[in-house]
C-alpha cells in the first residue's frame, strides 16, 4: 500500500506546500469503494483560499487512513459554499465554489482525483446572490457509458433556489434530449421563499431516474422539501410537490 502523499493539480501553486486548514472553511463530501476499500474525500478550503481534497482510504477493518491531500483549485472567495459530485465508481469527480464576484466555478477530475481541470460549467459565467450556498446530486452510474445526471442547485440574487443540469447521455438513451446532452443547461426554479443564505441539500433517485428533490428554510425557520416527479429522466422544468416537513420547528 502506497504511503500518503501530498500533490497539487497543474494549477498555480508550488507543488508540495503544506496547506493549512481555515477553522470557517465550509466542506463537502463524495465516497466510493476501490478494489482497495472505501474511500472517502474531503472537500475543503485552506486560510489561503484554495480548494484541497483530503483521500482517506476506509480500509476492511474501518481503520481510516490518509491517502492523499490534493490542491483542486485556487481563486475561490474565502468561506465559498462547497459541493460535490462523483461518478464512473469514483473516475471522475465535480467539485463546485464561488470566486470573489459569485461566479459558480467547477473543477473536473477524470482520473479519481489525482489531477484536476476546469469544468465546462465555467462557460456559463453564473452569478449567485452573495450568500448563496450550493448543493448537488449525481444519480451516480458505476460505468461511465451509462446515462448521468447531474443536478446543482443555488440561490439567485433574489432569493430564489434554481437548478442546473448536466446530461452525459453517450448511447442517447433519453428521448427528447438532443439540446441537453453533454452540457450543462438551466433548469426550473424554486417558487418557495426560502431565507436568503439557506442551507441547500439535494438527491437524485439513481434507481428510477425519475425524482430530484431539495430541502432548504423558510424564513419561519421550518424545513422545506421540494421535489421534481419526474424533471431530471425528461429533461422537464417544471416545480412541483413542495411539502413542509413537520420534523423541525
Amino acid at each position: 500500500m502506497p504511503s500518503p502523499v501530498l500533490a497539487s493539480s497543474s494549477q498555480s501553486g508550488a507543488p508540495n506546500r503544506r496547506p493549512t486548514h481555515n477553522p470557517k472553511s465550509n466542506l463537502a463530501g463524495i465516497t466510493f469503494e476501490t478494489s482497495h476499500g472505501r474511500f472517502v474525500c474531503l472537500f475543503w478550503q485552506s486560510t489561503t483560499g484554495d480548494i484541497w481534497q483530503s483521500r482517506f482510504l476506509v480500509a476492511r477493518s474501518c481503520k481510516w487512513e490518509l491517502w492523499s491531500t490534493v490542491l483542486v483549485a485556487g481563486g475561490a472567495k474565502q468561506e465559498t459554499p462547497l459541493a460535490a459530485v462523483t461518478w464512473a465508481n469514483g473516475l471522475k469527480q465535480s467539485v463546485f465554489f464561488l470566486d470573489d464576484s459569485n461566479i459558480i466555478h467547477e473543477r473536473l477530475s477524470t482520473d479519481s482525483g489525482q489531477t484536476w481541470e476546469d469544468g465546462s460549467l465555467n462557460n456559463m459565467t453564473i452569478g449567485v446572490g452573495s450568500k448563496s450556498k450550493l448543493a448537488a446530486a449525481a444519480d451516480s452510474p458505476l460505468q461511465d457509458n451509462i446515462t448521468l445526471k447531474v443536478a446543482l442547485y443555488y440561490q439567485d440574487r433574489w432569493g430564489e433556489i434554481r437548478q442546473l443540469r448536466y446530461l452525459h447521455d453517450p448511447l442517447c438513451m433519453v428521448t427528447g434530449a438532443e439540446n441537453f446532452r453533454d452540457r450543462w443547461t438551466p433548469g426550473s426554479r424554486c417558487p418557495a421563499s426560502p431565507i436568503k443564505g439557506s442551507s441547500i441539500t439535494a438527491g437524485l433517485d439513481y434507481k428510477a431516474h425519475k425524482s430530484s428533490w431539495i430541502y432548504y428554510v423558510l424564513p419561519s425557520g421550518a424545513v422545506e422539501q421540494a421535489n421534481w416527479p419526474t424533471g431530471m429522466a425528461a429533461c422537464d422544468s417544471y416545480f412541483s410537490g413542495a411539502g413542509t416537513g413537520p420534523w423541525i420547528r
